[in-house]
């Protein structure tokens, strides 16, 4: 018990230190020309996990499949005007990221587009945060996920989701509008 105290006290600024260097980054660019911020507080959560999911199973099962959510952070670039630009946002962010806590779990890499989507665990089947980061000549994205998911749970929702279901409410929504 005392090695594991050790190990959470000379580890918990490690990564208060990763998030804070992506908080600062997030603060740095936002409402800058070209750049686009996002932020979701955990009170919005709070508020859709207190609603009654009775007879809407799909809706439960992700209130289930998320133990803790604590914010959404969603920062992007586009200017078509300063190409080439956006890759050095993507490279900037990419190099604030501590890789040995992060598991990169989608790697795609072409000559026009980088995606990249990391995860930090902390126990087995649980995500602790999500990174994505999209870069390209015209455009970057970050998005960060912060709070605790179950990840069988949302494997499980994976496999139910029924793209066949959304293109019908699609079509019977666009019939209702004309």
């Amino acid at each position: 018990m005392k090695n594991l105290f050790l190990l959470f006290t000379v580890m918990a600024p490690l990564w208060l230190s990763a998030q804070q260097s992506l908080n600062r980054f997030f603060d740095k660019y936002a409402g800058t020309q070209g750049f686009t911020s996002v932020n979701v507080s955990a009170d919005l959560y709070d508020m859709f996990a207190s609603m009654d999911f009775e007879g809407d199973e799909e809706l439960a099962a992700v209130k289930e499949a998320i133990i803790d959510f604590k914010g959404l952070q969603v920062l992007t670039f586009e200017d078509k005007e300063q190409r080439g630009q956006a890759l050095k946002y993507y490279d900037e962010a990419l190099e604030l990221l501590p890789r040995n806590e992060y598991t990169e779990m989608v790697s795609v890499t072409s000559p026009d587009d980088n995606v990249r989507i990391l995860t930090r665990s902390q126990q087995e089947g649980i995500v602790d945060n999500v990174l994505i980061l999209v870069g390209n000549a015209e455009e970057f994205v970050l998005v960060q996920v912060d709070g605790r998911f179950d990840l069988s749970r949302l494997s499980d929702l994976a496999k139910d989701f029924d793209m066949e279901k959304i293109h019908e409410k699609r079509e019977e929504m666009q019939k209702k509008g004309k």
